[in-house]
């Protein structure tokens, strides 16, 4: 056999063709998997339905979109009508994100991430139309806003209160920009806004001079038209427009409504996505704060029974992530109930030391008194002395458990060789000429041994 077969080695060790295509198809796979999956978790990319460009929906929506660059999660954005297209692009999957006002009803398959603030109804009308109350808007061109915004939705709820329906007024359907150049070219009568209180386009509406805010109904006053309107319009509540919030306008306060703007997401986006937007949103909530000043009152701790919204599971689950203990959230009430109980109970135990203290000193004082008995009746020597003795001592005694009975002794020990003292006294003062009993010396023995005790008794 030649060296060349000798080092050619056998043909089962050297793998097959079949195995090698096999385990590279393996490979490849679990690279592919691993690649996606990463790129799944680095690369998402949410879209956010927003509203019109020069809304405050979108510059929100631009605000947020810098808040979460740089993490796992990127935003794109979509112009959109406003409130009413955005939940149908929800519904529809062609949104995952969308920005919608509490004004316009809920949909089904959506859930909340957060609501986020406050928007009040501006009615702002040319001070030339006379419009004096909302009945006066009659036959007027007003702005409501987009077609199916969330906007056009409140003006007519708010407006239907009063009687009013797109048959009696002039509804045109624009932007805030468009309806903000067409009131300064004297095309519109009112323009009717759903913003946050300070928002850019009121402000500068009302710094022309030529046009004011419209009041809904009197804010002080119970029962006026606005409850009316929160009645019909559960979504909305009392509001007022303070007075000098635009400036030098308006000069007196201005009763109106607000709604809620909410975020909110498909049911069927991730768990993590949502509990990531969410946790961007309240880190970053200074910055978003800027673009719309109400959402510097945006809380964690909102009351989830007046939203219209169930809670995503990834939103609770991030709302939920440091929720204090029992004692965390209570403890200023637990510790001031301690603290009350420590008082109690040491204004308890200085009591009771008190009263212990204080029935010492009347047993001192009783004590006192039966050795002063007991001294006299050593000293008495006829029959009238040992009565006065006698009767002292009946008397000691029961003063004694008269105090028994009013809690001012304890039968105790103590308490029961007092009574034993005093019966002695009284037992040896009973009355009976002769039975006093003196003073009993010890027993001796003198130097024969015989008791000199006996002696001493017969002379008593």
């Amino acid at each position: 056999m030649s060296d060349a077969q000798r080092e050619k080695p056998p043909v089962e060790a050297l793998p097959s063709r079949r195995r090698v295509l096999v385990g590279a198809s393996i490979t490849a796979a679990i690279a592919a998997s691993i690649a996606v999956g990463y790129a799944s978790r680095r690369g998402r990319t949410l879209r956010l339905a927003t509203g019109v460009a020069d809304g405050t929906f979108y510059a929100l929506g631009r605000a947020l979109q810098r808040s979460v660059s740089g993490s796992d999660v990127s935003l794109s954005l979509l112009n959109t009508g406003g409130s009413e297209e955005n939940l149908a692009l929800l519904q529809s999957g062609r949104a995952e994100l969308a920005f919608a006002s509490s004004a316009v009803p809920a949909v089904e398959g959506v859930s909340l991430l957060c609501p986020l603030g406050d928007e009040l109804a501006h009615i702002v009308v040319r001070t030339a139309a006379g419009v004096r109350s909302p009945t006066d808007l009659v036959g007027k061109r007003i702005s409501v806003g987009p077609l199916r915004s969330g906007t056009r939705l409140a003006a007519l709820a708010v407006l239907s209160h009063f009687g009013l329906t797109e048959r009696s007024f002039h509804a045109v359907a624009l932007s805030p920009t468009a309806a903000k150049e067409a009131f300064v070219r004297g095309e519109l009568d009112a323009v009717f806004l759903l913003s946050p209180l300070r928002d850019p386009f009121v402000d500068a509406m009302l710094a022309r001079g030529d046009c004011e805010l419209l009041s809904l109904g009197a804010p002080d006053e119970v029962g006026s038209a606005l409850d009316g309107i929160c009645a019909s319009a559960p979504s909305f509540q009392r509001a007022v427009i303070p007075l000098l919030s635009y400036g030098t306008t308006p000069t007196r306060a201005v009763g109106t409504v607000r709604g809620t703007t909410y975020l909110l997401a498909r049911n069927s986006l991730s768990d993590s996505a949502v509990a990531r937007v969410t946790e961007m949103i309240f880190r970053d909530k200074v910055r978003l704060s800027r673009v719309d000043p109400s959402l510097a009152r945006m809380s964690e701790q909102f009351d989830r029974g007046v939203v219209t919204y169930p809670i995503h599971v990834g939103a609770d689950q991030y709302l939920r992530r440091a929720e204090p203990s029992f004692i965390e959230r209570y403890s200023d009430p637990i510790s001031l109930a301690m603290s009350l109980v420590a008082v109690a109970w040491s204004g308890m135990n200085a009591l009771r030391t008190a009263r212990q203290r204080a029935r010492l000193h009347r047993l001192d004082d009783v004590h006192r008194e039966c050795a002063e008995l007991e001294l006299r009746s050593r000293d008495a020597r006829t029959h009238e002395e040992r009565r006065r003795v006698y009767e002292g001592a009946d008397e000691l005694r029961m003063r004694v458990f008269d105090q028994l009975v009013a809690g001012k002794f304890v039968a105790d020990d103590a308490f029961r060789v007092l009574v034993l003292r005093l019966d002695a006294l009284i037992a040896r003062n009973d009355g009976v000429p002769g039975m006093a009993l003196a003073p009993v010396p010890l027993p001796t023995r003198d130097a024969a041994g015989s008791d000199s005790s006996k002696d001493s008794s017969h002379e008593c």
